[in-house]
């Protein structure tokens, strides 16, 4: 085969007295070279701050889906789909390539990752005819740290009440709102 494009087979067989039969063709074969890209990479708890870096917990699983390029229309084009995480935007060296199959989805499990360690979550396609296309979401800070609390006021008021104020921030995810739990009891962590 010289290259991609569409070919058809034809097929005449001769027999032992030099009678041609006629000729047989086939539908045509299509030979397809463009890689197919796997888009819209989702890892669940991945926060994006507002100048645009990816953050997610030091978690113990990794949740991700994807999309193929061109929707519905090119997934028949897809063999088998494959998620790895690296430290580069093409390299598997954290996770290495595992198949899901058909699957647009991957739960993993992971080595160790570092705190304010970068990863790439990774798509490998691979389409029928064997040509293969990896994509990246990345870089993805891994954030281990807690937020960091301050009470800065805490007083009685005259109608018996409590009245407290306090500061929370994550220092790798600033700007993003912070969850924040309180209780009130005689010591310093032990709610009555």
């Amino acid at each position: 085969v010289a290259g991609p494009g569409r070919y058809v087979f034809s097929v005449a067989a001769r027999n032992n007295a030099g009678a041609w039969s006629g000729v047989a063709c086939s539908n045509g074969v299509v030979v397809d070279s463009t890689p197919l890209a796997a888009g819209n990479i989702v890892v669940d708890r991945l926060v994006t701050t507002s100048d645009g870096l990816m953050i997610l917990p030091l978690p113990t699983a990794l949740e991700a889906s994807w999309s193929v390029e061109g929707g519905a229309a090119n997934a028949d084009a897809v063999r088998e789909y494959a998620f790895g995480m690296g430290t580069t935007n093409q390299t598997d060296n954290l996770v290495p390539f595992a198949s899901t199959g058909r699957l647009q989805h991957a739960s993993v499990r992971h080595p160790a990752l570092s705190q304010g360690q970068l990863v790439y979550a990774l798509v490998r396609t691979t389409k029928r005819s064997g040509v293969q296309a990896t994509s990246a979401l990345g870089p993805i800070l891994i954030d281990g740290t807690a937020p960091q609390v301050v009470v800065t006021s805490a007083t009685l008021g005259g109608d018996g009440r409590v009245h407290v104020s306090w500061q929370a921030a994550d220092p790798e995810e600033q700007g993003l709102p912070v969850a924040v739990s309180f209780a009130l009891g005689s010591s310093a962590g032990h709610p009555d």
